[in-house]
């Protein structure tokens, strides 16, 4: 019988046979490629002593990177300390100790190690160090081992772990008389090490962006007030009560007390996420009483008190807990934040004379008694080390930061001194009036250099603000001196570091910390910024691909500008269509050479009656010279807006991004 065979099974038979083919030539490429590994691999498979040399090279890797892994973690990452952070009292203890801990922030600057800095000081570390332990093979005493060429290592840093890989070309003779050339070795070892480096990190911005530590500290003196086992620092406030009062010592009563304070305190700082130092069943939680003031007088001291109380541990997690972005991710790790009397702490009161700190009299009398002002300024250095621990792990990671205090402000965080409102009692009114020390004002325009005739002048105290007057021309009967200038004459209260003010329509206000007392005579000339009013013009710059049409401001819009210049602390706004505010304080900008931030909103009434973004313009370092404003009436803002319309904040967003971000610098500001 005749059988017929199907065309599609001679077909599929073909293509197994192709498939084959294929992984037949894949396979002889490979091998071709990797003939080299499979040989040294059947070659280590058949001597064990190869297994051996493998095995011990991969142990000192271990063993090296682990001795550089514990030695970085010590010094805030770092193997080889930062070249350009090269101040000695920037670590901890300072050089030339054998371990120390850099500040990760110094002056301004992080000293945070970045991950490849790190990568590559341990791959350096380890290619230097790990010949010390394979002390060239001699304890595989059955082979003869030789190293032809350069070596190098790679370190590759995982939360977990580390991976490392190892080149050097290793000619190895066996006794048979047989040869094997190894030339890559990797392995890897369990190590938190990046895991608290990220951790450590955390802190290390938290602090620089909120500046805890001096905050923290600045209320350690601030609550300080001898209550109970407290000591007493002078600070800021009243005391009923004439006198000498009470004298410290800044270096042998205010540093070791503020040293005890210091580290008793954060001890018990911690980070939520993170695992605490401290165990709370471990320590004196107590309930303590503490006198509250629930009503204040006017002039700022306490009416009425009321007993509360609470745990001791209630105020430590409420104001020594700290929030981290990222605290959950850490959970596996202990903070301890350390600080040693044997640190360095600089401290600096003003006022003071010398080493001396004490309140001083007002001679005020009230009921009998007298006020005295307690109006300290602290300047305040000192540092703290932070170490961190993980789960299952022997590192230990530290860093340090320096906490720097200027005027009881922290340094990380520039906080201009500036008047504030108050509502003033007649207590307030009889300080001014006892004015004993005489002094003459005189105020300069700061770009002509000009004294400046009709500028009002105050001085602030505490909650005390006085109205000193203005300044004018000298008169003799009735008519002004011949080459005179403006000046006030006049006298002040006592007052240490309060603040001196003067304004005058046309300038921005200007503010002088000054001192007055029996020691202080020397009054400098106040310097005031001149200001050019200007009228503002707004020009709708509607957008369309290439094409743009310039038109004003519709009925329902309306246009809300801002100018800012960082380098006068200078702030100014105007909304489109003027109101009864805009009238009154019309716009202005320096009238001398500035640079300015510009940031302009078109709102739009929808149809449901709320205000939404449809345009704007955002301009950064805009330059602005004199000559352009001496002069000038008007400056014309233009604003961008898509001429398709923006119906939701979603489109305003994505039009801002692509358009106003892109293309405003080309419409900048023009004066007329």
């Amino acid at each position: 019988m005749r059988h017929l065979q199907k065309r599609g099974s001679r077909k599929g038979s073909v293509t197994i046979y192709i498939i084959i083919g294929i992984i037949i030539l894949i396979v002889g490429s490979l091998g071709i490629v990797y003939k080299d590994d499979i040989k040294q691999a059947f070659t280590e498979a058949l001597n064990p002593e190869a297994k051996d040399l493998r095995l011990f090279v991969e142990t000192c890797l271990a063993q090296t990177t682990e001795d550089a892994l514990r030695l970085a973690a010590l010094q805030g990452g770092y193997l080889e300390l930062p070249s350009n952070l090269n101040d000695a009292f920037a670590y901890l203890p300072p050089p030339p100790a054998a371990v120390t801990t850099p500040y990760w922030w110094f002056r301004g600057r992080s000293y945070v190690p970045q991950k490849e800095l790190m990568q590559r000081q341990f791959s350096d570390y380890v290619n230097d160090n790990v010949a010390s332990c394979l002390n060239n093979f001699e304890s595989l005493e059955r082979l003869e081992v030789a190293q032809d060429e350069e070596s190098s290592v790679e370190i590759i840093l995982n939360p977990q772990s580390v991976d490392i890989v190892y080149t050097s070309p290793i000619t190895v003779n066996f006794p048979d008389g047989k040869e094997l050339r190894l030339s890559s070795f990797k392995t890897d070892l369990e190590s938190k090490f990046f895991h608290l480096y990220e951790a450590a990190k955390q802190i290390m911005e938290k602090e620089n962006q909120e500046a805890f530590l001096e905050d923290l500290t600045i209320d350690m003196i601030a609550t300080a007030d001898g209550a109970g086992d407290s000591p007493h620092f002078p600070f800021e406030g009243f005391d009923v009560r004439c006198g000498r009062g009470e004298v410290w010592s800044e270096q042998t009563q205010l540093v070791p007390q503020l040293q005890r304070m210091v580290k008793s305190n954060l001890h018990f700082l911690s980070f939520d996420g993170m695992q605490k130092d401290f165990d709370i069943n471990q320590e004196d939680n107590r309930v303590i009483n503490l006198d509250v003031c629930v009503e204040e007088k006017e002039d700022g001291t306490c009416k009425r008190t009321e007993v509360r109380s609470g745990k001791l541990f209630d105020y430590y997690q409420n104001f020594y807990n700290i929030q981290l972005e990222r605290g959950d991710e850490f959970s596996d790790i202990r903070v301890s934040t350390q600080y040693d009397e044997s640190f360095p702490m600089d401290l600096d009161v003003d006022p003071s004379r010398g080493d001396m700190v004490r309140g001083f009299d007002l001679d005020i009398p009230i009921l009998g008694s007298c006020i005295k002002v307690y109006h300290h300024r602290y300047d305040i250095e000192y540092a703290i080390l932070f170490q961190l621990e993980a789960d299952n792990d022997p590192l230990v990671f530290a860093f340090a930061t320096p906490v720097l205090i200027e005027k009881n402000n922290a340094r990380r965080q520039l906080s201009p001194y500036a008047l504030s409102d108050y509502f003033y009692s007649p207590d307030a009114e009889q300080y001014c009036e006892n004015a004993l020390f005489q002094r003459d004002i005189f105020v300069k325009d700061s770009v002509s250099g000009e004294e400046i005739e009709g500028a009002t002048v105050n001085y602030q105290c505490v909650k005390f603000n006085c109205d000193l007057g203005e300044t004018k021309f000298p008169e003799f009967q009735g008519l002004p001196i011949p080459g005179s200038v403006p000046v006030l004459r006049t006298g002040f209260p006592e007052c240490v570091n309060g603040f001196l003010g003067v304004e005058k329509e046309g300038y921005i206000p200007s503010v002088l910390q000054y001192t007055v007392n029996e020691q202080s005579f020397t009054l400098p000339a106040m310097e005031m910024t001149p200001l050019r009013t200007l009228k503002v013009a707004i020009t709708v710059v509607e957008t369309s691909g290439n094409n743009i049409l310039l038109r004003s401001p519709r009925d329902d819009e309306s246009v809300y500008l801002t100018v800012f210049s960082n380098d006068n602390d200078y702030e100014d706004s105007f909304l489109y269509p003027e109101n009864e505010f805009s009238r009154n304080n019309p716009f202005e900008l320096i009238l001398d050479d500035s640079v300015y931030d510009i940031d302009v909103k078109l709102l739009r009434e929808s149809d449901v009656g709320s205000a939404i973004p449809v345009g704007g313009l955002t301009i950064g370092g805009w330059t602005v010279s004199k000559s352009q404003i001496d002069g000038a009436d008007v400056i014309r803002i233009y604003v961008l807006t898509p001429a398709s319309g923006i119906i939701d904040v979603e489109q305003f967003v994505d039009y801002w991004q692509n358009v106003i971000a892109v293309q405003s610098a080309s419409y900048q500001p023009t004066f007329s």
